[in-house]
């Protein structure tokens, strides 16, 4: 967990919300924000019962400031205690702006999913501009018996030139935990001056890369194979994916897309699937696209 007072980190901004579940519902325990993050009150999303079965608290993750800037560091807790269930999303893209002088921009997230709990986490894309410098680091710390989604995307930001990737470089590493050992590291680096991003076999002429990330204890090789099938039958757009499974009980999906509208709309089309065949929950429709 990300101690907002640490002195060596110097968060710019932070967030901060830990949910509880009491007589099976859902309540905040804590909520805390500063600066440039805000969190919005409770929304109601057209499926979501607050009474019934899924019982879900829906939270908006709003930057104020319009975009990140050279030298910045922001921090971010998520906890769900045990039987808490929550869906997060960003209600924008996150801009990259160009850095100088040697800088860089720094996110830094802690996530934690207890036993029994539920999180559906959909991050809007990380839109990087030119010159700009960006490094994410993610720890996820699930239990055994949690369940868990979780999606991000890259994509080009502006530049002078009309490049479409110009940015000097972009890092993104998670790290996730079962029972506190590690599950899975995810390590993408993305540095055009140093390698065509649009080479063969690597973005080809795709400009976005969703990604999706799910781990629930149900998951098996059969759900890898009906997901794969469905999404073939059901997207009518021009993409490439793939399906990864790790080890057990998890899985992660990535696509190459064209435009950002088709990225969003996969990930959507993934996580509707996830939660109603696996999850036996309710479909999400944020409204924001």
């Amino acid at each position: 967990m990300l101690d907002r007072k640490d002195p060596n980190k110097h968060f710019i901004s932070f967030q901060q919300l830990v949910l509880k579940n009491v007589d099976g519902r859902t309540s905040p325990k804590e909520i805390y924000f500063n600066n440039n993050f805000k969190l919005s009150p409770q929304v109601h999303l057209d499926n979501i019962s607050l009474d019934g079965k899924d019982n879900e608290l829906v939270y908006y993750l709003i930057h104020t400031g319009g975009g990140y800037v050279t030298g910045e560091t922001v921090g971010t807790n998520f906890i769900l205690e045990k039987n808490a269930k929550a869906i997060l999303t960003t209600v924008s893209p996150s801009n990259i702006y160009m850095c100088k002088d040697g800088q860089y921009i720094t996110s830094e997230e802690y996530v934690q999913v207890d036993e029994g709990a539920y999180l559906t986490y959909i991050c809007d894309d990380i839109i990087a501009y030119e010159f700009s410098k960006y490094q994410q680091f993610n720890t996820f710390k699930l239990n055994k018996h949690s369940h868990f989604i979780y999606s991000d995307m890259i994509g080009p930001g502006w530049s002078k030139g009309g490049t479409r990737y110009s940015f000097d470089w972009v890092k993104l590493r998670s790290e996730f935990y079962v029972d506190d050992e590690i599950y899975c590291i995810d390590n993408l680096r993305f540095e055009p001056k140093e390698l065509d991003l649009h080479a063969l076999g690597n973005l080809d002429e795709y400009l976005y890369m969703p990604s999706i990330f799910l781990y629930d204890e149900k998951i098996t090789e059969q759900t890898i194979l009906e997901l794969r099938k469905y999404l073939k039958e059901t997207i009518k757009l021009d993409l490439e994916f793939g399906i990864s499974k790790l080890n057990n009980n998890a899985f992660v999906v990535r696509a190459l897309v064209k435009m950002e509208e088709e990225g969003n709309k996969f990930v959507i089309t993934c996580t509707n699937w996830i939660r109603k065949n696996i999850w036996n929950m309710a479909e999400i429709n944020f409204k924001k696209y």
